[in-house]
């Protein structure tokens, strides 16, 4: 991730942890911790009314399992450990270990700078804008130059529009 190595600061305890967050980056602290889900769980469960967890979290990142080729067991397997991750067991694993939370939902409430359609509205906005005033430059230059077909006044509107579409083409 190319962080300068002489910056990354290791620690061994919670308290510790708590101590380095508190001092931050320029006290000679830490600015972010980068942990495994059950530590950050377990020390969020803690100190969730200080700290909280910002962005996705991938339950399985870094976890897997080696088969031959053409083994009849992956399709099992893979699926065994999404039921298992992504089911109400994971859940009450989670509850057995680390117990009820007692802060709400931490990473919830904090804004985020991911983006959503919302994040695009002025990109829209120019899009439409832009769409509008190329029909309508083509609108006046088709106009300009096949007045001399729309102003006959003794043609019906059908047969104008039959003779502006078979010079169009």
């Amino acid at each position: 991730m190319n962080f300068d190595e002489d910056r990354l600061k290791a620690y061994n305890t919670p308290e510790e942890c708590v101590d380095l967050l508190a001092k931050g980056s320029s006290n000679g602290g830490i600015a972010a911790v980068f942990d495994e889900i059950p530590y950050v769980k377990l020390f969020l469960a803690n100190y969730c009314l200080k700290f909280a967890t910002i962005g996705p979290t991938y339950k399985t990142h870094g976890f897997g399992f080696a088969f031959p080729i053409g083994s009849p067991l992956v399709p099992d397997v893979s699926r065994a450990v999404l039921n298992v991750t992504e089911g109400e067991k994971m859940v009450q694993i989670e509850r057995a270990w680390f117990g009820e939370s007692t802060c709400s939902d931490s990473s919830t409430s904090l804004s985020s700078n991911s983006l959503g359609l919302d994040s695009f509205w002025g990109l829209f906005v120019m899009a439409v804008i832009a769409a509008v005033l190329a029909l309508i430059i083509f609108l006046t230059k088709f106009i300009h130059e096949h007045w001399h077909i729309i102003r006959r006044f003794n043609l019906s509107l059908r047969e104008r529009s039959r003779i502006l579409a078979r010079k169009n083409l």
